[in-house]
Formats: structure tokens, sequence, C-alpha cells
């Protein structure tokens, strides 16, 4: 546990959780209690850190501001990411033309892409899915080798950051 944890935890009783999202330099309160804010921003650790802290009621926890934020922290209730303990995965849906390459370079791209005759391809190794004719959905925290993928086959892409919440569809018979 490092010191900022450390700083957090003794206001781990007064809350439901707090989330820490150390890319942005955040700490989410989860809590109806704004005071326990007051408290964490006099903290020593936190002030050097510079850290911002923010208050979310917990009857708010799941509206769309909020949970496009927290599903990237870190629970220091639970000691896990907050993606794990939800089951909700920040995913990047990518939806690409080919009409720029040639025939014979879209079946190039089609292997490289799936794979071919017992080799994988590129969405084996990001484990990525296909949802429809030209559309991808990638983990986010895959895309970037899968950026790489894209910008070498100079396709024309439309990215959209998505949230999985893990259902499955049922097979259709």
């Amino acid at each position: 546990m490092n010191r900022l944890e450390s700083a957090l935890n003794k206001y781990v009783k007064k809350t439901q959780d707090i989330i820490l999202l150390e890319i942005k330099k955040e700490v989410i309160i989860i809590s109806d209690d704004n005071s326990i804010k007051k408290n964490i921003e006099k903290e020593p650790e936190i002030r050097k850190m510079k850290y911002s802290i923010k208050t979310v009621a917990p009857d708010r926890i799941m509206e769309k501001k909020a949970i496009q934020k927290i599903i990237y922290g870190y629970s220091i209730i639970k000691n896990a990411p907050y993606s794990e303990i939800t089951g909700i995965t920040p995913k990047i849906l990518v939806e690409y033309s080919l009409k720029n390459l040639p025939q014979s370079k879209k079946t190039m791209f089609g292997y490289a892409l799936k794979g071919r005759e017992g080799s994988k391809g590129i969405l084996d190794e990001v484990d990525g899915k296909t949802v429809g004719r030209n559309a991808l959905i990638i983990p986010e925290k895959n895309f970037t080798n899968f950026e790489g993928f894209l910008k070498f086959w100079g396709l024309k892409c439309k990215i959209t950051k998505i949230l999985d919440m893990g259902i499955e569809e049922e097979e259709k018979r």
C-alpha cells in the first residue's frame, strides 16, 4: 500500500468507497457526507501530490458522468480496479472502411485481421471481436496495439468509446 492509499484508508469507514484515479490525479469519494472531502483535502500527502477531490452521492454513482470516470479508478475498500468489481469494461468500437484499398489488399487485410489457416490475426492478439461488417470491438487497454495496425493499413475509421457490461446475447436459433 502506498502513502496515498494509507492517507485515504482512515476515511474508508465513513464512506461507501474511495476511488483513486492515478492518471488524472483524482480521488472520488462515494458518500453523502461532504465533510469527508474537506478532511481529506487537509491530508498532507494529498496536498503534496496535488490530487483533486470529488464527492459523488451513492445514489448518483451509476449516472453517466460519474460512471465514465469511476470505471477507470481503483477501489481503496475493495482493493481492486473498479471495472473488475462492476464487470463493466471500457472498450472501443471501431468502424472502418476498406474503400481506399484494392481487392488484393482487402484480402490481405482480412487475413491480417482475423488470421488464416491456423495462424492468428491481430484480433486474437488484442482480444477483439467483430460485431458486424467493418465493425470491431477492442478492449480499451489493448487499443494502442491495434491503433498501429489501423495506421499501417491507412484506413479511415470512426472510433467510439463504449462501456461493455458483459451481457452476452443468447444465440438465436
